[in-house]
């Protein structure tokens, strides 16, 4: 490759609803430059398989998807699967955007931490070859908001060691990877970004999946959850999946950026509580079930613990069995709907205050969102 500007970028998690997302936003700001996915493939044939399937879901015209280059490899190993390319890949690259991650909350601790921690550390060391190699621009890290786990209020975006426990093993080992992180933000030049629950497209409502925040509307749109165990005053920090890649983007070309960390979410005042959200919800529901002459949509009843624990004798005992089921069920899902947090993105706001973007409320897209889950009748 002739110059710096032409360097290859190095994607990982491309089969994943973001970093796909990102793939023809990062070739239409890199013009000239390739693009490397690693992928997880046995033989050629898979590789270009999945290659394909890649390039389908984000409906990339063939004109530019060549520059899409597809690597068989795996985070999980230490020279990513590369074998003796290895080291030619690392001295092509330019950039890297780490995205590759174990977003399952039920995950014994151990493998999470596969994907999540190892994964990681062996981009870290492929970071450093590059920089060895050549020169390397940014390594891009993509993480959570919720490596705040437990912790509730005003949450900042260069905060982390906060002594908080974790719901789930995903943000327990998201939080340890970010620890590593900052541990070689004075040798590389990193960037991190903390997106809160994504959604689909806040203009088309597009999703590859239809997990977190959808896991509830299914199954009360369906019928099998008749009530929701939560406070209906807790706020949810939702974002578009394309205010986030294009907030990466447009974040990432800046060179004051490096060695920062930006929350990627809507804050409290753009946010949605619960009660509202099911009211909203249902209101899709059933507008669309009577267009389709299919019967309306049951509002789901909001036990709080609050509630149970003003019930009596035996309607307590029977309540508490009740509560404890739902949370079961629900939890990991949605483990973040008992406390709230207010994500300050102020680091965001900043760096973005000359691009024209900024993250809508859920409540001007919700429309969009729902609309399109059910005409998918939440189905990929």
């Amino acid at each position: 490759m002739s110059s710096d500007s032409c360097k290859a970028i190095f994607v990982t998690g491309a089969s994943g609803f973001l970093a796909g997302e990102l793939l023809p936003r990062l070739l239409e700001k890199n013009q000239e430059s390739p693009i490397y996915i690693l992928l997880r493939a046995s033989n050629k044939s898979e590789l270009e398989e999945r290659r394909q399937t890649v390039l389908s879901s984000v409906n990339l015209p063939k004109e530019i998807s060549h520059r899409v280059i597809a690597l068989a490899g795996d985070v999980e190993k230490e020279d990513l699967g590369l074998g003796d390319d290895y080291k030619k890949i690392a001295k092509e690259v330019g950039e890297i955007y780490h995205s590759a991650a174990n977003t399952r909350f039920d995950q014994p601790l151990e493998k999470a931490r596969q994907i999540n921690y190892l994964g990681t550390e062996n981009i870290l060391k492929f970071a450093h070859q590059v920089q060895d190699l050549g020169i390397l621009k940014r390594y891009h890290h993509v993480s959570t908001a919720y490596v705040a786990g437990n912790r509730a209020g005003i949450i900042k975006e260069n905060e982390l060691e906060c002594g908080q426990s974790f719901f789930n093993t995903y943000e327990q080992s998201k939080y340890e990877s970010e620890i590593l992180l900052r541990n070689q933000m004075t040798s590389l030049p990193i960037t991190i970004y903390r997106p809160s629950i994504i959604s689909g497209d806040a203009i088309t409502g597009r999703t590859r999946h239809f997990y977190v925040i959808y896991e509830p509307m299914k199954w009360v749109y369906f019928g099998h959850l008749t009530f929701l165990p939560c406070r209906p005053d807790v706020k949810l920090d939702i974002v578009p999946i394309d205010y986030v890649c294009d907030a990466i983007v447009a974040i990432g070309n800046q060179s004051s950026s490096v060695g920062k960390t930006y929350h990627l979410t809507a804050g409290l005042r753009r946010s949605i509580d619960l009660d509202e959200l099911v009211d909203s919800c249902l209101k899709e529901f059933n507008n669309f079930n009577k267009d389709q002459g299919k019967p309306l949509v049951n509002r789901p009843e909001i036990i709080t613990p609050e509630i149970i624990e003003h019930m009596q004798g035996g309607d307590r005992e029977k309540s508490e069995k009740f509560f404890q089921r739902a949370w079961q069920q629900i939890q990991r899902h949605m483990p973040y709907i008992i406390s709230e947090k207010d994500f300050d993105d102020t680091s965001t706001q900043e760096a973005l205050k000359d691009t024209g973007l900024s993250c809508p409320s859920f409540r001007d897209y919700l429309s969009v969102v729902v609309g399109y889950a059910l005409r998918q009748q939440f189905r990929a």
